[in-house]
């Protein structure tokens, strides 16, 4: 559904096409799909005292950790808390692009509005804006 509304509306599904979906939707990014929409809507970081926050780059040894901090670590096979993900967070996948080859692609105009929209997530989970 969503790529033919990309196609109607933008004559492709492109990356940079997307993005202009999302600043579309952007009067309220809470609400939109949970998928999209900034993490900082659906996490009760101000409420909730977390004691870790995982990032997919290093899913596997973030989930080794929180294993092992609440005794749990048992109930995974050691073979899976070894795999090794890539900077997009796809395991292995030589053939996904990267995040920076896919913001290569953007204007800086969309970039900007985008990290507008995402910039408590890129606060709250210590990414910078800079490096795109």
């Amino acid at each position: 559904m969503l790529c033919e509304w990309l196609e109607a509306s933008y004559g492709d599904t492109s990356f940079p096409s997307f993005l202009q979906y999302l600043l579309s939707r952007q009067r309220d990014p809470c609400k939109l799909d949970i998928h999209f929409r900034p993490i900082y809507c659906n996490c009760q970081h101000c409420t909730n005292a977390y004691h870790a926050i995982g990032h997919l780059e290093t899913f596997a040894a973030d989930a080794k950790y929180i294993l092992v901090q609440t005794n749990l670590s048992h109930l995974i096979p050691e073979s899976l808390l070894t795999t090794s993900y890539n900077s997009a967070g796809t395991k292995h996948n030589l053939s996904s692009k990267s995040t920076l080859e896919y913001m290569q692609e953007v204007s800086a105009g969309i970039k900007l509005q985008i990290f507008e929209m995402y910039k408590h997530d890129f606060k709250l989970f210590g990414y910078s804006d800079q490096e795109y």
